[in-house]
């Protein structure tokens, strides 16, 4: 098992996209950049480490695939090369919670916000089935 304050560049995070065009757009804007607004209160976005959390078990815990939820996943050294910060933010019911710090990223405008938007891919779902049950 990984070192929870060890994330490496290598290291994919998956974020979770619920289901109407607000969010996903396809085939132009898969992952929309409303996605990454903070919501008031918030200091990063929620991501769970692929090393620590499954496709499966994050989507059973925060989504709907009935309702068009869907994960997606990007590099951690992506996100770091364009000035975000990753830090581990384990949670009871999932130890492999992170965080995305802005760094000097406004996460306010939409430009930044593109940018993860354009970074995160839709995974094809690893187990819907189980997920359903």
């Amino acid at each position: 098992m990984p070192d929870a304050n060890d994330i490496g560049d290598d290291e994919l995070l998956f974020r979770h996209v619920p289901g109407g065009s607000q969010f996903q757009n396809p085939p132009d804007k898969p992952v929309t950049s409303e996605n990454f607004r903070l919501r008031p209160g918030e200091s990063g976005l929620s991501v769970s480490r692929s090393s620590l959390t499954t496709q499966a078990s994050l989507l059973k815990r925060l989504g709907d695939p009935a309702k068009g939820s869907r994960i997606a996943a990007c590099r951690v050294g992506d996100l770091r090369a364009l000035g975000y910060i990753i830090v581990p933010d384990p949670r009871t019911d999932d130890p492999g919670h992170a965080l995305i710090l802005p760094g000097d990223n406004d996460l306010s405008a939409r430009t930044p916000r593109k940018r993860l938007a354009n970074l995160f891919r839709l995974l094809e779902s690893e187990a819907v089935s189980e997920v359903s049950e």
